[in-house]
């Protein structure tokens, strides 16, 4: 191999070997600035070792451990106005109204009560009979609304509190007909009618 072949090899720097002319090839000694051979002014590198084959700058170096690309997760869903059936929203919205009509009833009877005290003779009485009335229509109201919301909102005890509901407006409704008010049956039916949509959406939520 020719020292002009030799200026095509690829060099490094290493100053326990011997230095070498970057341009032709040719042994220079430590200190001078010009090759005794070309008469260019290098610089002093040395020559690689014959057995010594360098990795190109431009290729990328390999990783010791590839890696995993990142995985991406579908975010959780919540139960929303989408996936709640429609039984349950009729559900929610009717035994709402109900508790409206009910705590407005409840009002009114109190008021009624507070208005009977003054009755003579039997005035105590009525007002003690209304006015408990009032409060048990005003109790039953609340519990239709605070059902009506957790029905809303997909949440069990709603159901189980529409089923509590009907138990006590079944027991108001006995009492109310065995004195002879027979409009209580139809809270009764509606009660009903409110569990059975609940009973209803649960199932199709499974």
């Amino acid at each position: 191999m020719s020292r002009k072949e030799n200026c095509d090899e690829l060099v490094y720097l290493n100053l326990s070997q011997p230095n070498y002319c970057r341009i032709c090839g040719a042994r220079i000694k430590q200190g001078n600035r010009f090759c005794p051979h070309c008469g260019k002014e290098v610089t002093l590198v040395a020559r690689a070792p014959p057995n010594f084959s360098p990795q190109p700058a431009s290729q990328p170096i390999a990783s010791y451990r590839s890696v995993q690309p990142a995985q991406v997760y579908p975010p959780m869903q919540t139960p929303s106005a989408n996936l709640r059936p429609a039984s349950i929203t009729v559900a929610s919205i009717l035994s709402a109204l109900l508790g409206i009509l009910a705590v407005i009833s409840g009002l009114v009877l109190l008021a009624i009560g507070n208005l009977a005290s003054s009755v003579p003779f039997f005035g105590i009485y009525l007002s003690e009979v209304v006015s408990m009335t009032g409060i048990v229509s005003l109790s039953v109201g609340v519990l239709r609304l605070l059902a009506g919301v957790w029905l809303w909102n997909l949440q069990v005890k709603g159901g189980v509190l529409s089923v509590i509901i009907v138990v006590i407006v079944f027991v108001i409704s006995g009492v109310s007909l065995l004195l002879g008010n027979s409009l209580a049956i139809i809270d009764l039916a509606l009660d009903i009618l409110v569990l059975v949509l609940v009973v209803l959406g649960w199932h199709a939520l499974r």
